[in-house]
């Protein structure tokens, strides 16, 4: 089942540096700089977006001499979070349709029943700082109930109001609940908030062939938006006002109807826009659940991407979504875990199911265990890890060069050290056996469509270089 496509060419160009585009109404921006090798490979990568097949802050910063941002407690006990208080430490190809369950896997992991057949087509702008139209339809058909489970396509009546306050800058309360003292729990939520109410069960809004109603109120909760914990009679409401979220991610036009195109972007229809060279189950959960990896190209430079580790960190998978709706760099082989902690993130906690952290004194957890022996494996010389919501980069390994580009692209925060391998950091036992560099991407709490779009565009520009 191998068969290749082409991909953008890799533009190569002088080190002469070149400021940061400002963008300082999206996000706090630094007056970082990229190289113009890095903007040659964005505008080429943009001017080939709609030709090509895509196959798929915190406490104790000391100044330090080589232009970094230390932290002296070295992620320590007492750490501050970017919503403020002191909390304890506590690509791809052309092919012919196949079925499989590769979106369940990185949308709603813990789910393992099939999801759709897959072919990959190229939509959009890739340009991150360009938003996607937008229009606010006076009527649509009604088609059917949100939750028929018949249906392959879903089009729902929308309230004249429905896309109040919803841009590519502003995601609002209602949507995504933003983290305060009143959603933080020291046993479950100690540092990222409860993202609404309890998430549903398998059972409750199953994600089965031919479903994909069901299936997106149950993907759009799993990626961090809060729909299925109200009230029966508001749920069709939160599912457009979160599905309009997701088409700016995607770069389509917000409608906030549920429509094919959305359905492709989430792999939740027969044809998706990118599926995987290869889908490997790498371990199980403590609570059975598959922790799954894909594979993306087939190119000599190995890239390993981590979209969560604590269960209630969903950005990041909104990142690794859109940064595999687009164009596959040329040269590389991109593995993707979408969660390390299915578990965790079924319950909207933090933890693993016994308590421990999956974030300290690594390898020891089964899920630990699990993404470090698939490390070893196929060897990344690089690995990136999503997490929230402090809002800082990190780099660690053999260098921190990469971390540094990353920031430098996305302006988030400052770049720092990793903090302190001796608790054990899932990258550090897989930076020290394979003399890899690792980049820890601390997300703010609440990531906007336009953060999406910019970290997807520099998480390939830094995989490829």
């Amino acid at each position: 089942m191998s068969t290749t496509t082409a991909s953008p060419a890799r533009v190569h160009s002088s080190p002469t540096r070149i400021p940061v585009r400002d963008s300082s109404s999206i996000t706090s921006r630094s007056n970082g700089t990229v190289t113009a090798a890095v903007a040659a490979k964005r505008a080429a990568w943009a001017s080939s977006r709609n030709r090509a097949a895509a196959r798929f802050g915190p406490l104790g910063m000391l100044p330090r001499s080589d232009g970094l941002v230390s932290d002296d407690s070295s992620l320590g006990d007492a750490v501050r979070p970017a919503h403020g208080g002191t909390v304890p430490r506590v690509r791809g190809r052309r092919s012919q349709p196949f079925r499989s369950v590769w979106w369940c896997l990185i949308a709603v992991a813990p789910i393992t029943a099939a999801c759709a057949t897959m072919r990959s087509e190229t939509v959009g702008s890739l340009d991150p700082l360009v938003p996607a139209a937008t229009s606010t339809p006076s009527t649509v058909e009604v088609v059917g109930d949100l939750l028929s489970p018949t249906r392959t396509t879903l089009v729902a009546s929308l309230d004249p109001d429905v896309l109040t306050d919803i841009s590519m800058t502003s995601i609002p309360t209602d949507v995504i609940v933003p983290t305060s003292g009143s959603s933080l729990d020291e046993q479950t939520n100690p540092i990222n908030g409860r993202r609404g109410g309890r998430r549903p069960l398998d059972e409750e809004f199953a994600c089965l062939p031919g479903t994909p109603s069901t299936c997106l109120a149950r993907t759009l909760d799993m990626l961090g938006f809060d729909v299925t914990s109200g009230s029966s009679t508001g749920l069709n409401r939160r599912v457009q006002r979160a599905t309009a979220v997701v088409q700016l991610d995607a770069g389509l036009e917000m409608t906030g109807a549920a429509d094919d195109e959305l359905f492709r972007y989430l792999g939740i229809d027969d044809e998706a826009r990118s599926r995987p060279d290869e889908t490997r189950q790498i371990g199980t959960s403590s609570n059975d659940r598959p922790i799954m990896a894909m594979r993306y190209g087939d190119g000599p430079k190995t890239v390993l991407v981590v979209g969560e580790t604590h269960g209630d960190e969903e950005a990041g998978r909104r990142v690794v979504l859109r940064a595999l709706s687009l164009a596959l760099p040329d040269g590389i082989t991109l593995w993707v875990i979408p969660t390390m902690n299915p578990d965790g993130n079924e319950l909207d906690t933090r933890w693993l199911p016994n308590g421990a952290d999956p974030n300290r004194q690594a390898p020891i957890e089964r899920e630990q265990q699990a993404v470090y022996d698939f490390a070893l494996a196929v060897q990344p010389s690089l690995a990136v890890w999503y997490h929230q919501n402090y809002g800082w980069v990190g780099g660690s390994g053999a260098s921190i060069q990469p971390a540094k580009m990353y920031q430098e692209m996305t302006g988030l925060g400052t770049l720092k050290r990793s903090g302190d391998c001796a608790r054990g950091f899932m990258w550090c036992p897989i930076d020290l056996a394979l003399g890899s560099s690792s980049i820890l991407v601390e997300l703010p709490d609440v990531v906007t469509p336009a953060q999406v779009q910019i970290h997807a565009t520099a998480l390939l520009t830094v995989a490829s270089d």
